[in-house]
């Protein structure tokens, strides 16, 4: 009797954040050949070495560990693009060495529109809240502008993650992540029309300076949006319901500017520390 053996092949040769296709025939022991497999689109893993554009007819691409932009080097990606990130990093690298993440020290331009949104989201067929790690923009200084508009993100981690940098965002969904979008240490950055849905933890800012969320929505999880150790933070139209905890908690340094919010929680709608604000 005659068993079927596993077989595995390991390109040796890619470049990573190049795409590359791959399909698969068989032939069993009577040579009879099998009709070519779809194909996949994969981007190796690792540290780019050259400005990328991924392309619409490339999607769905996917990822299967880190993808790192250094300083200098940009990754366009076009309207309509999805990438796919894996549940296991085979690279054990970055920040999370388990789980995938894409790192952004250079210059990330992913805008899409409003019928062509760019997608990040978990290849899982049933994703969870952590799968993947998320978008982590820790641009150098002197990088150019990232611009991040039209874009959903799910099953991460840390959706998207930004340090201090120039950016331009606007219109960007976080739908079923452990924290959705989280601003750290920035100063200047204005944030505008974000979606958060079921995220556990949907916007949090802390220790930054002079920055700025207006025009956004949560809907479900724990706590929508939480502000600690800012500097004149400003939160204008919010829009806040259905958390299980604290719509908004602040807890800054100085001078909140809260404008405009409509909320809602099973437990507490506005949680105030000891700072003093202009809250209307």
């Amino acid at each position: 009797m005659l068993f079927a053996v596993e077989e595995s092949f390991v390109d040796e040769n890619t470049v990573p954040g190049r795409l590359y296709s791959y399909a698969m025939q068989t032939v069993d022991l009577d040579g009879n050949v099998s009709s070519m497999s779809a194909s996949i689109n994969i981007v190796p893993a690792g540290k780019i070495s050259e400005d990328l554009v991924w392309q619409k007819s490339w999607s769905p691409i996917s990822i299967n560990g880190d993808l790192i932009v250094p300083a200098g080097r940009t990754i366009e990606i076009e309207p309509g693009v999805t990438v796919l990130f894996s549940s296991t990093d085979e690279a054990h690298t970055g920040y999370r060495p388990e789980i995938c993440e894409l790192i952004v020290e250079g210059t990330l331009l992913a805008e899409g529109s409003a019928d062509a949104t760019i997608k990040f989201i978990s290849a899982a067929a049933l994703a969870g809240k952590a799968d993947w790690d998320g978008i982590r923009m820790v641009p150098d200084s002197g990088q150019n502008q990232s611009v991040l508009r039209h874009l959903i993100i799910s099953g991460a981690e840390r959706g998207l993650t930004l340090y201090d940098g120039d950016y331009l965002i606007d219109n960007v969904t976080a739908r079923y992540c452990q924290t959705g979008v989280t601003l750290q240490g920035a100063s200047g950055t204005a944030l505008l029309d974000l979606i958060f849905e079921d995220c556990d933890y949907s916007f949090m800012a802390e220790s930054t300076f002079n920055c700025s969320l207006e025009n956004v929505r949560v809907r479900g999880g724990l706590t929508g949006i939480s502000l600690a150790g800012n500097s004149n933070f400003s939160l204008a139209e919010f829009d806040v319901r259905n958390v299980r905890e604290v719509a908004v908690r602040v807890i800054d340094r100085v001078a909140p500017h809260l404008r405009n919010g409509l909320l809602q929680s099973m437990k507490t709608g506005l949680l105030i520390g000891s700072c003093s604000g202009d809250h209307q």
